[in-house]
This record gives C-alpha cells, sequence and structure tokens, in this order.
C-alpha cells in the first residue's frame, strides 16, 4: 500500500469535508469561522468565492459545515459584532465596494 492515494498527495476526493481543517459550528456559516478553514483549504481564492457567494446566494441557503460563507448582510448580529467600519474597509479595499 502506498503513503496516498494519489501520486499528487494535495489532490483529494470531490466534494470531501475534509474536517480537520475546520468546520462552523453556528448553524449558518458566519465569516469569520469559514475565513479560517477557508484560507487553509482554497488559498488566495477565497476573498473571490465569498465575493461571488454574497451576490448568488446571500441568505447562505446553499450550506453545509465547510460552505463558503457569504459576507455577513448590513445589520446582522455578525456584522453588529463585528463593525460596519471593519465591513466596509475590508471590502473597499478587496473589491472596490463602497458600504459606507
Amino acid at each position: 500500500m502506498t503513503p496516498f492515494v494519489s501520486k499528487f498527495p494535495r489532490e483529494s476526493f470531490l466534494c470531501y469535508r475534509d474536517v480537520d481543517i475546520g468546520i462552523t459550528h453556528n448553524g449558518k456559516n458566519s465569516y469569520s469561522e469559514g475565513k479560517v478553514f477557508g484560507e487553509k483549504y482554497f488559498k488566495g481564492n477565497l476573498d473571490r468565492l465569498v465575493k461571488v457567494k454574497t451576490m448568488v446566494d446571500p441568505q447562505n441557503f446553499f450550506r453545509n459545515e465547510q460552505s463558503i460563507p457569504p459576507f455577513p448582510a448590513v445589520g446582522s448580529s455578525e456584522e453588529s459584532r463585528y463593525g460596519d467600519k471593519i465591513l466596509a474597509s475590508y471590502m473597499r479595499e478587496h473589491f472596490s465596494l463602497q458600504l459606507d
């Protein structure tokens, strides 16, 4: 038996949930929790994927414990927990979006 399933150890099964890298615990995926495992799993693509997820599924209907989380909606509990200014600053810096 070989040490890896494939000769390229970074490969994995499609839709395989690697819970060793992290999961969300608050029911609906929160951006702050999702960022922890998302940066490990999606590398430099996380910000782009979060932007698309926010536009396509802002209510996060399609989710699992390792889903790409959308940005928190304005007025949501997570948004108020982390503050308008932090979110607006992040969106401005990464996506050229104005939320102020």
